[in-house]
């Protein structure tokens, strides 16, 4: 509700810093658009971003909800993102989300509109059929979506604090998500086993890249040089790092 706050830090911000560049990423901890229709916020937010020499901005959804992104002036500077995963993970787990068919239809739609997009398979999640379930997402992505567009793709296997297991099984009993193995790592989260993790991003990754377009980043979401390394065959400082790879991406598309 604190929108004037909202505008007055990000004002300030941006003017005090003219030579460094933001991205501005939100759905992190709630859903972007979900009720948008409500609280109208991409209205304003999206037209104060085109006029910001300094800064891009990311909404990241599940949702389908696009209506109040169509007539918006927004100058190429800001990203649309969905997150995507295994046909039976969005079906059984994502409970009263938009479907895969719906979440693409709307990202292409915007991509008519001139937004530029983002997808994030994360957090991937080890289960019963994923090689063939993320096969299927990535193959219907580029069918609808046009690969040019896409600025830039995520990848995250599936973590957690250890004290949000016993949540999430009393608030979703009949998921099994939490009862695969974990370790607790570095960051003090629960992940799967590394070699799980390689196995479930090679995967995913050679599936990506038979389609992407050569402009679009694909990058890890909280993994170690050694998971890049493994998996990609470079880790990030050999681009310049993380965020120079994304603002190339930005740049390029």
């Amino acid at each position: 509700m604190n929108i004037d706050r909202l505008f007055f830090e990000l004002t300030a911000t941006l003017s005090a810093n003219p030579q460094k560049f933001f991205r501005i990423g939100t759905g992190e901890f709630t859903d972007s658009l979900a009720i948008d229709r409500l609280t109208q916020l991409s209205g304003k937010l999206v037209p104060f971003i085109a006029n910001c020499d300094n800064a891009v901005l990311e909404l990241k959804t599940k949702s389908g909800a696009i209506d109040n992104l169509a007539d918006l002036k927004h100058s190429g500077k800001t990203v649309i993102a969905w997150s995507l995963n295994s046909p039976s993970i969005m079906k059984n787990q994502e409970i009263r989300s938009a479907t895969l068919e719906e979440r693409l239809s709307a990202a292409r739609q915007c991509a008519e509109w001139g937004y530029k997009l983002a997808f994030h398979f994360d957090p991937v999640i080890d289960h019963p059929g994923w090689q063939e379930g993320y096969a299927a997402t990535i193959k219907r992505l580029y069918e609808v979506v046009p690969a040019l567009a896409i600025v830039w793709i995520s990848i995250g296997a599936l973590r957690f604090l250890p004290s949000l297991k016993e949540i999430g099984i009393t608030r979703f009993p009949a998921s099994r998500i939490y009862y695969n193995e974990f370790i607790q790592g570095l960051d003090g989260k629960a992940r799967y086993f590394r070699p799980n993790r390689v196995a479930l991003y090679k995967h995913i990754y050679r599936q990506l890249i038979k389609y992407a377009a050569e402009s679009t980043c694909i990058y890890f979401c909280m993994e170690s040089d050694e998971i890049w390394q493994e998996v990609m065959g470079f880790i990030p400082e050999q681009k310049g790092g993380l965020p120079t790879m994304l603002d190339q991406a930005m740049r390029s598309s």
